[in-house]
């Protein structure tokens, strides 16, 4: 039980029982509760081979260091990215943080912003893993200690780190909290980069100027395109249309085709060596996607349930 700490105990009214709420189910732990074991006590822990040990937070880890931490600051959890001197100002406003405190050199580094949602108990960011065959960077976080102690209320915990240009993915890549994604039909909880920032000094297109598209490339699993911005991609006519995507880390379900549905015949009609032009829009406020060719539009909602569902091509 040495550095764990988070004992809670509390009555659970469904079961009758008083609960406690231990670090660990080790022996140690067990053999101070022994006294006291019967019918009305429900002790409960976590396996001591999946407990966390406490420790300080890290001030970095390969191909990142940490700015700073705070509590609140920006609203719910999700991601930013700043590459710019004025990104940063911004940034740094929103979250609260000192800006003599967190310098960043935006010719050689980027900054991340990751606000990790959790149940008010501690939280620790352990590393920062950045992906350039999936082309995506994700935090990697823990609760050390007792997680039974953590309560129901959502807390966010605001990491902001630095990244080398250089260990950046190619264009486009995702940034997100969590290692799998972002949940199911929240698109906006993460952040879609469709330029280069490799070279020195490269930016995000900002807020006030238009998003360039990444224009000729292919509707496919995995792709990634700005939200809100319409996009002109090709879409391979010998695949079907009732599951799309994964397309920014969801997947898609047309809600009027039946399964295995066919591209339509006005969709057909534009077929060139076996691909049509395809106008795709992702909306972020309700989230949807629309995929229009030929002035034919199928609408898709987000899948709650991706397991086992995929997009199928011939």
């Amino acid at each position: 039980m040495v550095g764990l700490g988070g004992w809670g105990v509390g009555y659970g009214v469904a079961s009758g029982q008083v609960e406690v709420r231990v670090p660990a189910l080790d022996d140690e732990t067990l053999a101070r509760l022994a006294d006291l074991a019967g019918p009305l006590l429900c002790v409960k822990g976590t396996d001591p081979e999946d407990v966390v040990p406490d420790g300080p937070q890290t001030d970095g880890g390969d191909g990142w260091r940490l700015l700073d931490t705070t509590g609140g600051g920006l609203p719910g959890t999700g991601t930013q990215i700043a590459t710019s001197e004025q990104q940063y100002v911004a940034l740094w406003d929103a979250l609260g943080i000192a800006r003599e405190s967190a310098m960043v050199d935006f010719q050689t580094e980027v900054a991340i912003w990751f606000g990790v949602g959790h149940g008010g108990c501690g939280i620790r960011l352990d590393d920062v893993v950045i992906n350039t065959e999936q082309s995506k960077i994700h935090a990697a976080t823990s609760i050390p200690g007792n997680p039974e102690a953590c309560t129901d209320e959502l807390v966010v915990t605001s990491y902001l780190v630095a990244i080398p240009r250089n260990r950046l993915p190619e264009p486009p890549f995702v940034i997100h909290v969590d290692p799998a994604g972002p949940p199911a039909g929240l698109p906006d909880e993460f952040t879609a980069v469709s330029e280069d920032l490799r070279p020195a000094g490269a930016e995000t297109v900002s807020e006030d100027e238009p998003a360039t598209p990444p224009d000729n490339g292919v509707v496919e699993a995995g792709v990634v395109i700005v939200e809100d911005v319409a996009t002109i991609l090709k879409f391979h006519l010998s695949c079907s249309v009732d599951i799309i995507g994964p397309i920014n880390s969801t997947l898609w379900r047309a809600p009027e085709q039946k399964e295995g549905a066919t591209p339509p015949p006005p969709w057909l009609e534009d077929a060139n060596d076996g691909f049509a032009e395809a106008e795709l829009l992702l909306t972020s406020n309700e989230p949807s996607l629309s995929i229009t060719i030929n002035e034919t539009t199928i609408r898709y909602e987000p899948i709650d349930n991706p397991d086992q569902l995929t997009m199928a091509c011939g």
